[in-house]
């Protein structure tokens, strides 16, 4: 149950569209009224039971309590098994331009800085795993590696957004969550109303250097030809 409709880019949003006076309304009949759609969507719903049910809203319209009530909660976990495979899985596609990192690089990284390095999962009510991510929680919160589609669905958004908070209740005073400068993240990132951070690379490179940069960017990093040399992805 998709809406709008896959595959159509012409149709950017499709999502439910409240009547004229639900703008202007108080905050109770507000209430009243997202609840009364709410509950005739689910009903919908559940005579449909589709297996797969995505909904991308119309621009303003920002409740969307009644959805988050339906099914989501954030746990904190111990174990890097489910991180890892849904993580492993997403990065040895194809169309992934960077390798994936060892389990015993992560596993060394938690074992190092067990009061800082965290790793999460999001579940849907019936308890099927629907989001993973880790932070780096030491002076800034930083968003680290995660955030895998699952399964053909994703509940990214509302796992960053279970992190901010929980971010803010650590008394954390910055949220990091990189990735500014990837056209395909931004658009997402924008909408948490983020200060832009501005971070420099240097290098220095011989005749050599240029040469084996041109190689690996445009040999070596090709998806069929990475999957052979790069051996670390298991």
């Amino acid at each position: 149950m998709l809406s709008p409709p896959p595959m159509q880019a012409v149709i950017p949003y499709l999502g439910v569209v409240m009547g004229r006076d639900y703008a202007t309304a108080k905050q109770g009949k507000k209430e009243s009224m997202l609840q009364l759609m709410a509950d005739g969507l689910s009903e919908a719903v559940r005579d449909l039971a589709p297996n797969d049910l995505s909904m991308t809203f119309v621009p303003g319209f920002h409740d969307i309590r009644p959805f988050i009530w339906d099914g989501y909660h954030l746990e904190e976990g111990n174990d890097l098994t489910l991180f890892y495979e849904t993580v492993r899985q997403r990065f040895s596609q194809p169309e992934m331009n960077i390798p994936m990192i060892t389990r015993d690089y992560f596993e060394d990284i938690f074992r190092a800085y067990p009061d800082h390095a965290h790793v999460y999962h999001l579940y849907d009510r019936d308890g099927d795993l629907k989001g993973v991510g880790t932070t780096l929680e030491y002076r800034r919160y930083i968003l680290w590696v995660g955030g895998p589609k699952i399964d053909g669905t994703s509940a990214n958004e509302y796992l960053q957004w279970c992190l901010l908070r929980n971010a803010k209740e650590k008394g954390f005073p910055e949220f990091e969550n990189t990735g500014a400068n990837n056209p395909n993240l931004n658009m997402h990132k924008a909408k948490y109303n983020p200060d832009l951070s501005i971070f420099f690379e240097v290098s220095r490179k011989d005749g050599v250097g240029r040469v084996a940069e041109w190689a690996y960017s445009n040999i070596v990093n090709r998806p069929l030809i990475k999957k052979r040399m790069v051996p670390y992805i298991r």
